[in-house]
């Protein structure tokens, strides 16, 4: 009664395993199973545990064979991968060629192993980093938007076109494709500020005072409603008036209203500074990071299995609001739709967690006490809460592995900084595009 099995490597992450399981052991199961039944199924005329067999197995024979071949597959797969000594990730994937009574049971499984590449280079790298400094404008602009949060606003009596920084009274109804129109509601947003899509902005600046006008905006693909995300929507809009934003003098007083713990323009201007450099600094690191890693990545090129890409999509989605993980169970969520526009940045991602993981145990890198209570201090301050807080939110096992992950990660990354040569460059006057993810990853192993 030896179970026969073959496998197959079909790529670098995937293996075939081709089991045939013997009649006389399907058959020793599937009695053991209908013996079980008997005792259990309760059927009209008979008492409890009494009714025949071969009633049992005539009512619940599929039932029966369909439970036993998923325990044998269950219990011969879960043998061949200790067998072979496979770090297996995600589920697998199996095809049953049949199930039939007193039969061999023969399955086809595919497995997904999770990548072990060879890491060697490590130890000296050449980067290029833009330069980043804290500069006399960036402070002003600072400032600026600090008067600006603090601005009140002021009916124009001189003009009627709506201008950018204009503060419009409007009434806007939205129609979604496909979805009833909105009932009309006061709108009331300073041109520019992002509160509005930026293609309806720009058809808003001109628009005169008492003008209605229908603009067609695209909804994003990432929005958090699923159901209208591609669609078009109109936006009507019907102006009333225009306001200015009234900015307060740049004074003491004005320093003094803001609660930062200083009382002049020059220590705010000071203090703005310092909040810049050390935010300069926190960027060129990562920046730094990303070019080492850059070349990580280019250097070990390795194939990832499609469940850490679907794990990492999750994960980006869920970052940026699209999904709420505790609203529903999204391990389960199909993917597919997303992998076009989010499974390179996510392949991507994957890889350089698996290769700074990889170097984390060959320089046998973890996360010392000291590394875990400087990384909660640094939380607590950026949230302005106790560490004892931060240290209770960490409390949980799934929180608390994620987190030592993290700090396992960025003192590896640390270690690989340390070993580069930067070359700082001036920043280009071209227009930035649009900035990078920073490339690390949860590269979760999944429960076998």
């Amino acid at each position: 009664m030896e179970v026969t099995s073959s496998v197959t490597d079909l790529d670098q992450v995937t293996k075939q395993f081709k089991v045939s399981i013997p009649a006389e052991k399907v058959i020793k199961e599937s009695e053991s199973a209908l013996t079980g039944y008997t005792a259990k199924t309760k059927i009209k005329g008979f008492r409890p545990g009494k009714a025949p067999r071969d009633l049992v197995e005539k009512l619940h024979g599929a039932e029966i064979r369909l439970e036993v071949a998923n325990r044998l597959i269950s219990s011969t797969l879960n043998d061949l991968i200790k067998e072979h000594k496979l770090d297996v990730v995600g589920d697998p994937d199996v095809q049953v060629d049949s199930v039939e009574p007193g039969k061999q049971l023969e399955y086809t499984a595919k497995v997904s192993i999770f990548p072990n590449p060879e890491i060697k280079k490590h130890d000296k790298f050449k980067v290029k980093v833009t330069r980043r400094d804290a500069k006399d404008a960036d402070i002003d602009h600072v400032i600026e938007d600090m008067r600006k949060g603090r601005a009140t606003p002021q009916k124009l009596a001189f003009r009627n076109k709506a201008q950018k920084d204009d503060v419009i009274d409007a009434m806007l109804v939205v129609e979604v494709e496909g979805e009833e129109p909105s009932r009309p509601e006061p709108l009331a947003v300073v041109l520019g500020a992002g509160t509005l899509p930026a293609d309806v902005e720009e058809q808003v600046i001109g628009m005169e005072i008492g003008e209605s006008k229908e603009i067609t905006s695209k909804i994003p693909d990432l929005h958090p409603n699923q159901q209208i995300r591609g669609k078009n929507a109109k936006f009507k809009i019907t102006l009333n008036s225009l306001s200015e934003q009234i900015l307060p003098e740049l004074d003491d007083k004005f320093v003094e209203s803001l609660n930062m713990g200083v009382g002049t323009v020059l220590e705010l201007r000071m203090k703005i500074r310092k909040e810049l450099e050390e935010y300069h600094a926190r960027e060129i690191k990562k920046d730094t990071q990303a070019a080492v890693l850059d070349q990580l990545l280019e250097e070990y090129t390795f194939q990832v299995p499609q469940s850490l890409i679907d794990d990492e999509i999750r994960s980006i989605l869920v970052r940026n609001g699209v999904m709420d993980p505790n609203q529903r169970d999204i391990s389960r969520l199909s993917m597919e739709p997303f992998r076009e526009k989010l499974g390179d940045t996510a392949a991507r991602r994957v890889r350089g967690a698996i290769i700074v993981d990889q170097i984390g145990k060959l320089e046998n890198l973890k996360a010392s006490d000291e590394d875990i209570n400087a990384a909660m201090d640094e939380i607590a301050k950026q949230n302005g809460v106790t560490i004892d807080d931060v240290r209770k939110y960490f409390l949980t096992q799934e929180r608390g592995l994620g987190f030592l992950l993290e700090i396992t990660r960025n003192k590896v990354l640390d270690f690989l900084v340390s070993r580069a040569e930067v070359d700082f460059v001036e920043p280009s006057t071209e227009p930035a595009a649009d900035a990078k993810e920073e490339p690390k990853a949860k590269a979760k192993k999944a429960k076998k």
